[in-house]
């Protein structure tokens, strides 16, 4: 009996979204945006990866006769669809369903559809720019990836490039020129980049003070963590806080 009126339900939705105008150039509209995203994700694209998701927002069809579900449904989609493409991309499928997980069930603790959308281009960039980084340290000398993967495990310690050489077995001047030439970019700004995204998190997802923070990823002084987050996010600590924290955190 059951599966009898789930097919009739299924007939008259099936009828009567065949009666909307363009249905069928609708949905392959869609479909071929859809895949360009997973493309984006799986090749480390993350900026395009999120272009691509708002392009999509406007041309999906109606998951849900209320708003807010609608698009909640929309965004678990959204990161369900781009931790497939990053495991695709080279990322752990530990590592992905991780993230994914997370930024799922975040979903139910917001009431608007704007924070909801927020919430997954977050998801979006996070699995993105962890494809992203696959695909560079794949790219680098074993020298290069040894001294990108210490300054990540101790980038709340003072580094010194002679240390880290000296750990390598490698001359400092042959590792700072190895770095550059690989990275583009020299050790010292490298580390100041990985300060700057672990404050990022930590501005998003917990409470503490700026100063404690700026202290807490090593920066010398809070002028100088704010001086070098505006650099490469645009934006101040502050006004990121501001602008990316979730009302409802908890510890």
């Amino acid at each position: 009996m059951a599966k009898s009126r789930n097919s009739k339900d299924m007939n008259r939705f099936l009828i009567a979204e065949e009666e909307i105008d363009d249905y069928e150039e609708t949905w392959r509209h869609t479909y071929n945006q859809e895949q360009s995203l997973m493309d984006a994700v799986r090749e480390g694209h993350t900026d395009t990866a999120i272009e691509l998701s708002h392009l999509m927002d406007n041309d999906s069809g109606r998951l849900s006769t209320n708003e807010l579900e609608h698009w909640k449904k929309v965004a678990i989609i959204g990161i369900s669809l781009c931790s497939r493409a990053a495991i695709e991309g080279g990322l752990p499928p530990k590592d992905a369903f991780r993230i994914s997980g997370y930024y799922i069930r975040r979903t139910d603790h917001f009431s608007d559809s704007e924070s909801m959308l927020t919430l997954r281009d977050d998801a979006i960039r996070d699995l993105t720019n962890l494809v992203s980084d696959g695909i560079k340290s794949r790219q680098y000398s074993i020298y290069t990836r040894q001294c990108m993967d210490y300054i990540e495990k101790h980038y709340r310690e003072k580094i010194y490039l002679d240390e880290i050489a000296e750990l390598l077995g490698i001359s400092p001047s042959y590792l700072s020129r190895l770095f550059k030439s690989e990275t583009g970019e020299n050790i010292q700004d490298y580390l100041v980049r990985i300060r700057v995204d672990r404050a990022a998190n930590l501005l998003r997802f917990s409470d503490e003070s700026l100063s404690r923070i700026a202290q807490y990823v090593n920066f010398p002084s809070q002028s100088y963590f704010g001086q070098a987050f505006k650099k490469l996010r645009g934006i101040t600590p502050a006004a990121f806080r501001k602008q990316y924290q979730s009302i409802d955190w908890t510890p």
